[in-house]
């Protein structure tokens, strides 16, 4: 199986992909000729061409109606485990009270619910789909 070397740098959302090479001699040379950054340390990480990697993540997707209307929606992946099928929290929407700091706001939004739900999904389109669906029809049932 041929593998591919990708040199990256930065981290969290300054993380980037900065050169792609077929062989590791390509990429340390990249990475020898280059300025060092003071605070990104290029990396070399190797990757399988060609693989068909058919993975499950879990996703924890909380919908709040009483936010303004482009921050309803939140979606985040903390593991990359699978999804135990038996475990009750997953797939079931459960409601909670979110809390205000202040007052003003706790009056405002009197009686708010938000709404999560842990569901398993390939990509995080899915999964808002899968969220959506789950959620729409819990508040349609008067939770």
């Amino acid at each position: 199986m041929t593998t591919i070397y990708i040199v990256t740098s930065g981290e969290y959302s300054d993380y980037r992909i900065d050169a792609v090479f077929d062989t590791k001699d390509l990429a340390e040379a990249y990475v020898a000729a280059g300025a060092e950054h003071p605070y990104y340390k290029k990396h070399i990480e190797e990757y399988p061409l060609n693989k068909y990697v058919d993975l499950d993540y879990v996703y924890r997707v909380d919908y709040d109606p009483w936010q303004p209307e482009d921050h309803q929606w939140r979606i985040e992946c903390p593991y990359d485990e699978e999804l135990e099928t038996d475990n009750p929290t997953h797939n079931h929407v459960t409601v909670s009270d979110p809390y205000f700091y202040l007052p003003s706001d706790r009056a405002k939004f009197y009686g708010a619910k938000t709404y999560t739900i842990w569901v398993k999904a390939k990509t995080r389109d899915a999964a808002l789909k899968i969220a959506n669906e789950k959620i729409m029809i819990a508040i349609a049932g008067g939770k």
